[in-house]
């Protein structure tokens, strides 16, 4: 499932993303000049300024293995930065440009930074607690994912009614509007289908930390703040009472709905 725009009616208030824009186009410069790397410079700088595990818990360092040009707790931020490939990048940035003006839109310009950061700094952190063996200490994490299931989680739980425009590629090309709810229930339990199943490269812990400290964050906003009435889950609820159907149906502009017709060529975790 691709998202590609939702169909939101709950914005809390009208103020421009700067800030989802500020960090997309942060990831996209630093791509561009990683990309003007060798593969061996590359390696290096990813190893300087991505997350490695074993170095964050002061594991002493392999023969050879460069040492973070900044103070290694900042690799916990600037990882968020880094991305492995085109591919890469292009669904991480889609992602945030989906889901993060809502939650910007939310928490406003500085809140919205806050949140980011610390969910990326919470999804390096639950990587790293699953990560500390042999094996994986020594290889760098890069990625913006992490800090975008945080984004996703918030979305969960302030706007669960909204609806997803989403491509769907299984056999055949299609569009559909998936209502929010289910679409973050079916990514996120996808996160540990894929962590089970034994798919590395990918960071899936990552994802699943930040998307449960971006939920919680998200709750507590709605119970402290209250930005609208009733709260989100009492229409879910009924929603879900009267059809079970996952999509079909996209919201009129006046809030009633109407009727649709119808990676890995690096020793690098990526989030």
């Amino acid at each position: 499932m691709i998202p590609l725009f939702d169909f939101n009616l709950r914005k809390i208030s009208s103020r421009k993303p700067y800030v989802v824009w500020s960090i997309i186009a942060a990831c996209i410069i630093v791509f561009l000049y990683q990309i003007t790397l060798s593969p061996d410079n590359n390696a290096i700088f990813v190893a300087k300024y991505g997350m490695t595990p074993g170095i964050i818990a002061g594991w002493e360092l392999p023969a050879g293995y460069p040492y973070p040009a900044i103070p290694y707790l900042l690799t916990l931020v600037t990882s968020l930065f880094l991305h492995g490939d085109f591919l890469h990048i292009l669904f991480n940035m889609l992602y945030l440009w989906v889901f993060g003006d809502n939650i910007e839109n939310a928490y406003g310009w500085l809140g919205f930074l806050v949140f980011y950061i610390t969910g990326g700094v919470i999804a390096n952190l639950s990587h790293m607690a699953f990560s500390l063996n042999p094996t994986n200490a020594f290889v760098p994490t890069i990625g913006a994912s992490g800090a975008i299931a945080a984004v996703m989680g918030s979305y969960l739980a302030l706007f669960p009614t909204s609806r997803i425009r989403t491509l769907v590629i299984f056999f055949f090309i299609t569009f559909v509007d998936i209502s929010a709810y289910w679409w973050l229930l079916i990514w996120f339990g996808m996160q540990f289908f894929n962590l089970l199943g034994g798919d590395g490269g990918v960071a899936w812990w990552a994802h699943i930390g930040g998307f449960i400290y971006g939920y919680i964050v998200g709750f507590a906003y709605l119970k402290l703040f209250r930005p609208y009435a009733p709260q989100p889950w009492g229409p879910v609820i009924t929603q879900m009472k009267k059809q079970t159907r996952l999509f079909g149906r996209r919201p009129n502009q006046d809030g009633n709905e109407r009727e649709n017709g119808r990676y890995d060529d690096q020793d690098i975790w990526r989030r």
